[in-house]
């Protein structure tokens, strides 16, 4: 078996000597040409691509933007890829044609993506989406086969075979050609600032490095299962947490990535599952549904039951405190069907990174086995803390551990923290500047220190004047509240007034958005500064992307200003049904028999009074999700030793209108 200590002493010597850039990187890292680089599942089957079939598709692909663009050469080319091969051979062909990646967030508008691209000077994306009039695009799946869209000039260029020459520039001189190393990343739009990051080879090179102290303080950072390190890619590429955390920092030591066909939970869970992933590093949004998953299907249970799981969650607290890598492995056993119908056995490492996460949570998971830990950066500063410590006490406190070895911290008086070392960005570009030569960044975000541990408290920008000239962080608000129903929230300056806006799928009846709406006011009632929330919006419209980390407040009041989000106060909610002429009518009906369809998994219409199990064939298993899912979507707790007769349809809607 391979001596995986040996190997990392190897590659941390490697690179420590060498120039640290990112072809230094790409070396060291693509060395190991046999180890498996990424898994994909093609027709129903697991596939496993090596290290140097990888490079080959590389180098191919550079050879290509050399032939095609010869006069491209030290410039940033676009990439507008979701995470997946695609992703890693353009990105490093870009590299090795001497050129520059900018790593173009998916979710910006269409016109701010040409913009940064213009401020950048950008001939060339690299996508397979449509837009970006006025460049080069190049689909990575057809560029072998068709020919590049320019939609400047209409202009089509012939692409090489195998076997032509190298196409030359106007001079008819083959121009010659080095590794770039620098690549660029946009900032996260928290407050509407669209700025570019540029980081270089060596920057990227610390941040590895920084794996000698972090494996010094954890060293199940490097665990495996079944002989195999494989890291699962949530996180999308184009943020600075995905491309570090998820990509860097374990396939520069011959580690798999492991790609995802879309970003449901289902999705999720089965796939972490069937490719046995050890390693899971994502936004606090899916550890949240765990916990609120976890949670429902408990509350479904015999008080028998939730008694056990209770003693159960005592015990392992204790001993993860005492022991902690006996305790985990104890507490994978206690929990073994909680572990089974989430994320699976083989998970060894957890980090939570981008937005805040709630200690419940982090409690919770951490409890039932999964070692997670929550991190910190921003765009600017890459990644720059994680909690370490291995006590459960320590994991579940929220607290973003101690910087890394390359940077240090530094809290200003109005509780800013400032950020400075080797790993932060070596360029900032606006639409009208460009900094270079700062050796410190201020974060914006609000920090204090407790302990010798610090804590993320909320974000500079974000803080509301209250009438008394009081600085209110709506963070603390926005965190302390839970609104079962509601897709997304946001607590922010709307017109002077600190405001709850809360989005929700449009499935959902009105009677139980008002109902959740009300208790929602009543809860702000007894949270620090919940009582400064002057208004409460309720919304269908999206406030947030689907795979963003966080909801931009800023952005959300430009679409609230210009329309694209529709609000309306939860006072005038009506919270009637309003007349229907047949029960197969009603909403809260229709939506009660979506719920059915997805326990059983079918699409086929369902009569409101067959039975779950005798006509529709339900399994035991489809019930207990069917009344998880009724439970989470009507805010309600259901007994089921005493209501053991909700069978079809319309039992549960009579149920529900009693409780509701």
């Amino acid at each position: 078996m391979e001596n995986y200590r040996k190997m990392f002493n190897r590659n941390i010597s490697a690179l420590t000597n060498s120039d640290m850039t990112f072809r230094a990187i790409f070396e060291v890292m693509f060395s190991y040409e046999d180890h498996a680089a990424y898994e994909i599942v093609e027709n129903y089957e697991v596939q496993q691509v090596s290290y140097a079939e990888l490079k080959a598709r590389i180098e191919t692909f550079s050879s290509y933007l050399k032939s095609a663009f010869p006069h491209v050469s030290g410039e940033f080319i676009g990439l507008d890829l979701p995470n997946g091969p695609e992703f890693l051979v353009a990105f490093w062909a870009i590299l090795q044609s001497g050129n520059k990646p900018y790593l173009i967030n998916s979710y910006y508008p269409d016109q701010l993506r040409n913009d940064l691209l213009n401020r950048l000077g950008s001939q060339i994306v690299i996508t397979c989406s449509e837009g970006y009039e006025g460049f080069a695009r190049i689909n990575p799946n057809t560029y072998d086969s068709s020919t590049i869209a320019n939609s400047a000039d209409n202009d089509e260029k012939a692409l090489l075979g195998n076997d032509e020459k190298a196409l030359l520039g106007n001079d008819g001189e083959n121009v010659a050609v080095t590794w770039g190393d620098e690549i660029a990343l946009s900032s996260s739009l928290t407050d509407l600032r669209a700025s570019i990051c540029v980081y270089d080879g060596a920057s990227f090179s610390q941040q590895i490095l920084n794996a000698v102290g972090i494996l010094k303080k954890n060293s199940w950072l490097m665990k495996r299962y079944n002989g195999a390190t494989k890291i699962i890619a949530i996180l999308p590429f184009f943020h600075i947490f995905g491309v570090v955390v998820s990509y860097f920092w374990l396939a520069f030591f011959g580690r798999t990535i492991v790609f995802l066909k879309d970003y449901s939970p289902e999705t999720i869970r089965s796939t972490v599952n069937r490719h046995k992933v050890t390693h899971v590093f994502a936004p606090p949004v899916l550890y949240h549904r765990m916990h609120k998953g976890i949670m429902n299907s408990i509350s479904q249970d015999t008080e028998k039951r939730k008694k056990r799981f209770n003693k159960a969650l005592r015990i392992a607290t204790t001993l993860q405190d005492i022991a902690p890598g006996l305790g985990i492995s104890v507490s994978k056993w206690m929990f073994k069907e909680v572990i089974n119908a989430t994320l699976g056995p083989s998970v060894k490492f957890m980090i939570s990174g981008g937005a805040f996460i709630d200690t419940d949570t982090l409690r919770l998971i951490n409890t039932i086995g999964y070692p997670l830990f929550n991190g910190y950066g921003t765009t600017e500063t890459s990644i720059t803390s994680v909690e370490l410590r291995k006590r459960l006490k320590h994991r579940a406190s929220g607290s973003i551990g101690v910087p890394f070895d390359s940077v240090s911290y530094a809290i200003g008086d109005d509780s800013t923290c400032t950020v400075s070392g080797t790993t932060i960005c070596k360029k900032i570009i606006t639409f009208d500047s460009e900094k270079t030569g700062f050796d410190s960044i201020q974060t914006n975000d609000l920090m204090r220190l407790a302990d010798g541990q610090y804590y993320i408290e909320g974000r500079g920008t974000d803080l509301f004047i209250g009438e008394s000239g009081e600085n209110i962080n709506p963070d603390l608000i926005q965190n302390a509240l839970t609104v079962k129903n509601a897709s997304a929230i946001s607590v922010l300056d709307l017109d002077g007034a600190l405001s709850l806006v809360l989005e929700y799928s449009e499935l959902l009846p009105e009677l139980i958005i008002k109902k959740e709406a009300e208790k929602t006011r009543q809860d702000l009632e007894s949270i620090p500064y919940g009582l400064m929330v002057k208004e409460l919006y309720i919304t269908r419209d999206r406030i947030t992307n689907e795979s963003s980390i966080k909801t931009s407040r800023a952005l959300l009041k430009k679409m609230v200003a210009e329309g694209s989000v529709r609000l309306v106060r939860y006072q005038d909610l009506t919270g009637e049904l309003g007349k229907v002429d047949s029960l197969d009518e009603d909403p809260i009906v229709i939506l009660i028999k979506g719920i059915v369809q997805r326990a059983i998994d079918t699409s086929d219409d369902i009569d409101i009074n067959d039975h779950f199990f005798f006509d529709l064939g339900g399994t035991s298993l489809d019930y207990f999700m069917m009344m998880s899912e009724i439970s989470s979507v009507f805010n309600t707790q259901i007994n089921l030793e005493k209501r053991n007769n909700l069978y079809t349809v319309a039992d549960i809607h009579t149920y529900v209108m009693e409780v509701i």
